[in-house]
């Protein structure tokens, strides 16, 4: 039979935010009818995890906020329970995010001055999901070569 009031809908019901993103959304739909209010209360993952808009009516879109910042390097899992009125069951949105330590990559690896080249570039990247403060040094043939710039940071995201 039809239902005869609001019924709550989330979806999805997990989100991975892997070692980059920070942001993510959700959605909340009536599956029913009649007027659905709703609430997000973020109940595991606190300290890093933030849901917004708190509460809404009808059908809407929550954006996940995570904060990385602070975190030890590690595997995190947090929860959003999410609430109507009128509907007693409590559906949960489970977000799982890593932080990991900066990684440093760089290409290429071999420049060849061979040629007509006097001036060669590479590229310094970062490939973690932390900050990554590098310095450039010559270390060998310093008479003829230089590099620049000498150092730098770059954030993970």
């Amino acid at each position: 039979s039809a239902p005869t009031n609001a019924i709550l809908s989330v979806t999805p019901a997990s989100i991975d935010l892997g070692v980059l993103t920070t942001n993510a959304s959700y959605s909340i739909a009536n599956a029913g009818i009649g007027t659905l209010y709703w609430t997000n209360m973020v109940v595991e993952g606190g300290a890093w995890l933030s849901a917004s808009p708190a509460n809404g009516t009808q059908s809407g879109l929550v954006t996940l906020s995570a904060d990385r910042t602070g975190l030890a390097y590690g595997s995190y899992t947090g929860r959003v329970a999410v609430t109507a009125s009128g509907d007693v069951a409590v559906q949960y949105v489970t977000v799982y995010l890593q932080k990991t330590p900066a990684k440093l990559t760089v290409s290429p690896l071999a420049l060849d001055f061979a040629g007509s080249h006097a001036l060669l570039t590479f590229n310094v990247n970062n490939a973690g999901a932390d900050t990554l403060h590098w310095t450039n040094t010559v270390v060998s043939g310093a008479a003829w070569l230089s590099v620049a710039p000498p150092r730098g940071v770059q954030a993970a995201w």
